[in-house]
Parts: C-alpha cells; structure tokens; sequence
C-alpha cells in the first residue's frame, strides 16, 4: 500500500530525528577519553549539525534562532520540534506543494508534538491552505510548552474535523501565543442536522487551548463554521488556561455551543479583559462572547455582535454552569426560541454573574438568567459602571453619552504612537464607536 503524504512527512521526520542521533553518538565515541573533547564535540556537532539545515542562518537557539525567510524554509521547522526559530521575511505558501490537493501538512500531530519558539518578528505568512480530515488542522496541529509570537496570517482557508484552528489546532501544556492574529476562512465538518464529533473545537485563532495555555493579545477575523465548541478566536478554552487582551471580529456558524470569541469556556479557564463583535449562530448554547461557559471565569470582557439560536441564547453567554462573571457587558441583539436572555440565556447560578449589564433596548430582550438590564442611554454612561466598581482608570475607558465603555489596553495597541488619545482614554475619552453609528 502506497504511503500517504502525512505518513511520508512523519517518517521523514522520525529519520531525521534518528539521524542526529547518530551523528551526535558517532562524535562522543570519537572523542571520548581526548583532551579538549567538550571543545571538540561542540565543533564538530556545530559544523556536522549546522553546515547541512536548511535554514537561512541562526543556529537554532534561543538567543540565535533559525532563521525563515520561505515557504520550504518554514516546512523544515517540522524536521526540528524542541528548535527555536525567526521570521526573517514575509511568505506566501500559494506554492506547490503547499497550494493543491490536501494542501499543508500541519507541524506537529500528537506523535510529534511542536515544543519550540517561534518569532513572527512582525512578519506576515499568506495563504495558509489545509484541506484534510482528521484532528490537529492548523499552522500548527499540536504544540506543548511552545511560544508562538508577533506575526499575521493572512487569507487562511483551513478544514479539518477535530482541533481546528487558523494558527493551531491543539495548543497544550502552558503553549504560550501572543501578539499573532488570523484572517481567512476555518471550517470543521459541518451538519446542522446530525451533531456528531466532526468539526469539534474549532477556532479562528485556536481549536483548543488547554492544559494551562495562554492566548494573549490576539485577534481573528475569520468566517468559522463546525458543529461543537466554534469559537471566533478559540473553539474550547479549558483545564486553567486564560485569554486576555485579545478579541474577534469574526462570523461565527455551528450547531451547538457556538460563541464570538470563544465556544466553550471550562473547568477553571479564564477570560480577561477581551471581546467579540462578530455576528454568531447556531441551535443550542449560543452567546455573542461565549457559548457555554460552566465553572470558569468572564471578567472586564464584552460583546456587541448579533446573537441568533434556538435554545439557550444570551447576549454575553448562552448557557452557564457555576460561572463567574463580573464586570462584563453585552450590547448585542439577541434571537431566540427559548432560555433567551439579553446578558446570560441560561444559568445555574446568577448569584455569581455580578456588576455586570446588558442593553434592553439593543437586545430586544427584557429578561436574562443573570445582570443588570439598562436602556442604552444609561449604558453610555460612566457612572452606570463606575457605581458598580468598575475601573475606569487601568481597564476602561467611556466617552459618556455616546459610546460602550472599552477596554484601554485594546486602544491603546491600536494607537502605540498616539499618546495624547491613550490620555484622553484613561479620562473618558478617546476614538470610541459611537453607539448612534451602528
């Protein structure tokens, strides 16, 4: 039987991998009982290890990394998992083989799991393409202990069934993204009749993180569609794992726990200071920031994207189980058959949704499992929040009578260079959507 690409890509690699073994071996037994032999072991083991990779400089550690700068290049970083690595140019993988059939192979698989850094630098890789079956679809399929950073993905078209994400499909043990952003298109399989395991966890950004992981100050802007746990940034956030300072901005589609920023947010995972304003649909447990969150955390966040389900549909959150929810906000219309809410469509305990509100007048909807109900001239109004403890001089910031509040980190990284609106933000000021233009 004729070995698939995915099986040639993992004996590839397992080769490799025995390779610099050997090589390493053959050097310690040459050397071995010689004078110098710590001196003649790094010489030989940096020209024989380094002389032949195919990269474009750097020597794979951390304070001198592999340098990238094309799409082979970047294919190579599989061959080196625990290798740490930097953008050095833009890439396009519009090209063969990456372009065509089942397009690129993700870096790392469960079997071979990415365990590197690697720096974006800025840069931007164009043209992700993945059409494949199966788990683990992404830039990169499986990362533990990893930190990936500080680059876009442009125009992805990604597909797969389980763990799907633009950037990664399953980002494990304390992985660490930041300052990484997507934009495209992610899809798992997708049937609103039959919810069954395909297209499960599936995000713009991330399909799962979990295992303690760490998504900070990332964004999508993705059309993402599956059946369980579709996130417009993340699909499952879970197991202690945090986002914070990041956002959304993507159309949303699945069948059950579907959410703008993320699906499904569990046991003891947390959401900080991040939004959603994209718009979000499915059947059951659908919320403009969250789907389904049960026994973890939404605080300072908010969503402003129209909400459509059937059951269990809130503005903030659809369903909750044991949440906490403090300081948050929706200003989002909500539509939906039953369990409707304007903040929460259903909760297990409201006593621990606090000092947080929903617009009626925005909603459509007078009732939610939890919040504090205003009419949008008092939610354009500090003291609404103000009164109810929120900060208004680190996290927030209002311009009163026309804007939301917003969150100050987010605008001030859209406007690093622009000290006097920062100013104008931490006074109740600042570049604020007016609520009236929407």
């Amino acid at each position: 039987m004729q070995a698939t690409p995915d099986q040639e890509i993992r004996k590839h690699i397992r080769n490799e991998l025995n390779h610099q073994d050997k090589r390493r071996s053959a050097v310690w037994s040459w050397c071995a009982g010689l004078a110098g032999c710590f001196l003649v072991v790094f010489m030989l083991t940096s020209v024989d290890l380094g002389s032949n990779l195919p990269f474009e400089g750097g020597s794979g550690l951390a304070d001198d990394p592999w340098q990238i700068a094309t799409a082979q290049q970047l294919n190579s970083v599989r061959f080196y998992p625990e290798g740490h690595f930097i953008l050095t140019a833009d890439i396009d993988l519009n090209v063969a083989p990456f372009n065509f059939d089942f397009g690129w192979v993700p870096i790392g698989d469960g079997q071979v799991v990415f365990m590197g850094t690697f720096d974006g630098n800025d840069k931007t890789i164009h043209n992700l393409y993945i059409n494949r079956s199966g788990a683990y679809q992404g830039l990169f399929g499986y990362t533990e202990e990893a930190v990936i950073s500080n680059f876009t993905l442009d125009n992805v078209d990604v597909t797969g069934t389980i763990y799907v994400g633009g950037l990664i499909g399953y980002s494990g043990i304390s992985t660490i993204v930041r300052n990484s952003s997507v934009e495209g298109s992610v899809s798992g399989d997708f049937s609103v009749f039959y919810p069954t395991f395909d297209g499960f966890s599936v995000g713009g950004l991330v399909g799962i993180n979990a295992e303690g992981s760490l998504v900070n100050n990332s964004h999508a802007a993705v059309s993402v569609k599956g059946n369980t746990y579709i996130g417009g940034l993340v699909g499952h956030n879970t197991d202690s794992s945090t986002i914070t300072n990041s956002f959304a901005t993507s159309t949303v589609r699945g069948v059950s726990e579907v959410g703008g920023l993320v699906g499904r947010n569990s046991t003891a995972a947390t959401i900080l200071r991040s939004y959603a304003t994209g718009r979000v649909s499915g059947n059951s447990y659908v919320g403009g920031l969250v789907g389904d969150l049960e026994a973890a955390t939404i605080e300072n966040s908010y969503a402003t994207g129209f909400v459509t389900g059937i059951n269990s549909v809130g503005g903030l959150v659809g369903a909750s189980t044991f949440p906490k929810i403090t300081n948050s906000y929706s200003a989002s219309p909500v539509r939906g058959e039953n369990n409707i809410g304007g903040l929460v469509g259903v909760s297990l305990d409201d006593s621990t949704i606090t000092s947080s509100f929903w617009d009626v007048d925005v909603s459509g909807v007078d009732v939610s499992a939890g919040g504090i109900g205003k009419p949008t001239e008092e939610m354009i109004i500090r003291s609404t929040y103000a009164d109810a403890g929120w900060d208004f001089e680190t996290v927030w910031g209002i311009e009163e009578n026309v804007t939301y509040p917003e969150l100050i980190a987010m605008n001030d990284n859209d406007n690093d260079n622009d000290s006097e609106n920062d100013h104008d933000r931490r006074n109740g000021g600042g570049c604020f959507v007016n609520v009236f233009q929407q």
